[in-house]
């Protein structure tokens, strides 16, 4: 069995969300389910994510979801600005693991590029299997993404299907809608 990374992620207050109008939005993907959270995803990083899972379609691509966590008339909501390539992480055919050395090079550039940003979450793709999450998939956001904003966003570049999962009553759960701006 891997050894996972020791690497602690900075933790981020959710009371410091600040109040902001979300963005005015192009489209609308998918059908909004009863608790569903409110995710806003930037046009060019939904384009960077789905550049990344066609970029390989025969092993599984990742990276993690900037962006930021707002409150408008008193209901939060994530918003995706941009998406950094886990660079180091070992893709397979059904897999991927983000190593010791991904979560270096992601939390530098965090730090470089997106000082004022959170990791709102990841993405990864399912080249030809699907949206959903897998048992491996499942221990990265329970370990990694523990924050309750925190996103995941799944991409078969194949089958041309996508969906964002998040924390609801301790448990990860699809979301059936999300907008693009």
């Amino acid at each position: 069995m891997t050894k996972e990374p020791d690497i602690k992620l900075r933790e981020v207050k959710t009371s410091k969300i600040k109040e902001k109008a979300p963005p005015k939005i192009k489209r609308e993907v998918g059908t909004a389910a009863e608790g569903d959270t409110a995710i806003y995803v930037d046009t060019g990083a939904l384009e960077k994510i789905k550049e990344h899972a066609s970029s390989d379609t025969a092993s599984e691509v990742g990276g993690v979801l900037v962006g930021d966590v707002f409150s408008h008339e008193r209901q939060n909501y994530v918003n995706v600005t941009n998406v950094m390539r886990a660079e180091y992480a070992v893709g397979g055919t059904a897999s991927i693991t983000f190593t010791e050395d991904t979560w270096r090079a992601v939390l530098d550039e965090m730090e470089k590029r997106f000082p004022e940003k959170r990791i709102v979450g990841w993405y990864h793709s399912h080249p030809r299997y699907g949206v959903f999450l897998s048992e491996k998939d499942l221990f990265i956001h329970k370990n990694f993404f523990r924050e309750i904003y925190q996103l995941a966003f799944v991409i078969d570049p194949v089958g041309k299907d996508c969906g964002f999962f998040e924390w609801r009553r301790r448990k990860v759960v699809r979301v059936g809608r999300f907008f693009v701006y």
